[in-house]
C-alpha cells in the first residue's frame, strides 16, 4: 500500500501530542510535536507521504450521545470522511470500537481523578510528590464534634464510672460514714441522687446537699475528693481537646476511591460527551462511581466542562475540583497532581482509523516494526522521563 497524503484529526493532549497554529487556536496546525507528533513524523520519514493535520471541529475526541444517538469530536469526522486517522492520545473503548478501528496499543490510558496542588502537598520541578490529600469539611455544622472528642470505648466508660459513682455515693450515704444529704432535708439521698453529684463533679460544678461536707466522715471526703479530680482530669481534657477540634479544621481522609467523595463537598468535573464521561455514567449499579456520577453530576451544567483549559480554570478557582480523566491530561503542569485509585479506570490509547479502513492493517504493521525495533520505547522515554506518576 502506497500513501500520497493523510489528512489526520487531532485534540492538543500534552506532552503526547500539542500543536502550534497560524491564528491562534483557530487558524491551520503549522507545526506539531509530542510523543505521538514524533511518532508519526517517523512514519513520514519511512513511508514517504505528506501530512495535512485539521484540529477536531468542536475541540472534542469523541463520545457518544445516546440523547441523538450521534457522535462527536473527532469520531464524527472520521465517520464523515473529514479525516483518514486520530493522531493523539485516543482511548480504546468497547463503545468506540462499533464505528472506528484502532492501532496497536501505544500508551497506556488510566482514567482517574485530577486535583490543583493545594496545601499538604508539594511539588518539585518535573514532578509531583504527594505529603498529604485530605478530603475538606462539609459546610454543614457538625454538632457530633462534642461526641468526637472520645472515642465510643471512652464515653462507655465515662458512663459506667458515673452510675459506679452513683453506687458508691448511695452506699456512703447509707453506711456510718455520715449522710450526704443535709440533716435538715426529708428527702433521702437515692441513686439518681448519686448520679446527679458524680455527673456536677465531672462538669466542675458543685452539688449543693454536699456542700457542708465537714458533718461527714473523713473517709466520705475522702471518696469525695477522689471522685470530684477523676471528675475534673476528665472535664479538663474535654475542654481542651474540644476546643482544638473547634478551633482547627479536622482531620481529613486520604482520597483512595470514590467513596471517599461521597457525602463531601468535593465536585467531579469531566468533559462532555466524552469517553470519560460515559465512563462514568455506565459505572456499574452499586459502585461508588455510579453514585457520585448520579447524585453530583448528572443533569447538572457545572459538572461538565468544555475542553481542557475550562478544566484547568475551574481546578486553580476551587480546590473542592476535581477533573476526572487521563491522569496525563494535566502531567506537564506541576502545579496539578492525578491520583491513584483502586477504582480508577484502565485501558490503552493509539490512533484512530475509519472503520474497516485498509490504513489500519498497514499503519499497524509498521508500528509493530517500530515497537520490535525499540524507537516506540526511545519515544516514550523522551516525553515522559521528567514525569511522575504518583500514588498517594
Amino acid at each position: 500500500m502506497k500513501l500520497a497524503k493523510l489528512v489526520s484529526t487531532v485534540v492538543d493532549f500534552p506532552p503526547v501530542f500539542m500543536t502550534t497554529q497560524s491564528d491562534g487556536e483557530t487558524g491551520p496546525v503549522t507545526s506539531f510535536s509530542g510523543e505521538f507528533g514524533d511518532i508519526v513524523k517517523t512514519l513520514q520519514t519511512k513511508l514517504n507521504f505528506t501530512l495535512e493535520m485539521v484540529c477536531s471541529a468542536d475541540g472534542k475526541y469523541g463520545g457518544y450521545d445516546k440523547a441523538t444517538d450521534s457522535w462527536n469530536g473527532m469520531v464524527r469526522m472520521l465517520m464523515d470522511g473529514k479525516a483518514d486517522m486520530i493522531n493523539t492520545a485516543f482511548s480504546h473503548t468497547k463503545v468506540r470500537s462499533a464505528v472506528v478501528d484502532f492501532s496497536i496499543p501505544l500508551g497506556q490510558d488510566i482514567d482517574t481523578l485530577t486535583m490543583a496542588v493545594t496545601k499538604g502537598i508539594t511539588s518539585s520541578i518535573g514532578a509531583v510528590e504527594v505529603t498529604n490529600i485530605l478530603i475538606p469539611p462539609g459546610s454543614a455544622v457538625n454538632f457530633w464534634v462534642y461526641m468526637d472528642v472520645f472515642p465510643h470505648i471512652v464515653w462507655a466508660v465515662i458512663a459506667a464510672m458515673l452510675i459506679f459513682s452513683a453506687g458508691i455515693l448511695l452506699a456512703i450515704d447509707r453506711s456510718p460514714m455520715g449522710p450526704l444529704h443535709d440533716k435538715s432535708d426529708s428527702e433521702r439521698f437515692g441513686f439518681l441522687n448519686g448520679f446527679a453529684t458524680a455527673a456536677l463533679f465531672l462538669m466542675q460544678l458543685d452539688y449543693p446537699s454536699v456542700a457542708r461536707t465537714a458533718e461527714v466522715a473523713a473517709s466520705t471526703k475522702i471518696a469525695l475528693f477522689v471522685i470530684g479530680a477523676s471528675a475534673y482530669l476528665i472535664f479538663a481534657y474535654f475542654s481542651a481537646d474540644l476546643t482544638a477540634k473547634m478551633t482547627h479544621k479536622p482531620a481529613g481522609v486520604p482520597i483512595r476511591s470514590f467513596d471517599d467523595l461521597l457525602d463531601t463537598d468535593y465536585q467531579v468535573v469531566t468533559l462532555e460527551s466524552s469517553q470519560n464521561h460515559n465512563h462514568l455514567l455506565n459505572a456499574k449499579n452499586g459502585t461508588a462511581m455510579r453514585r457520585v456520577y448520579r447524585e453530583t453530576m448528572h443533569g447538572r451544567q457545572k459538572a461538565f466542562v468544555n475542553d481542557i483549559p475550562e478544566a484547568r480554570q475551574r481546578l486553580s478557582a476551587d480546590p473542592t475540583v476535581l477533573y476526572f480523566g487521563s491522569e496525563a491530561t494535566f502531567a506537564d503542569d506541576p502545579g496539578f497532581v492525578a491520583l491513584r485509585l483502586d477504582d480508577q479506570v484502565e485501558g490503552y490509547w493509539g490512533f484512530g482509523f475509519r472503520k474497516n479502513s485498509e490504513l489500519t492493517e498497514f499503519m499497524n504493521y509498521h508500528l509493530f516494526k517500530m515497537e520490535e525495533s525499540g524507537i516506540l520505547k526511545k519515544i516514550k522515554d523522551k516525553w515522559f522521563e521528567k514525569i511522575a506518576a504518583v500514588r498517594y
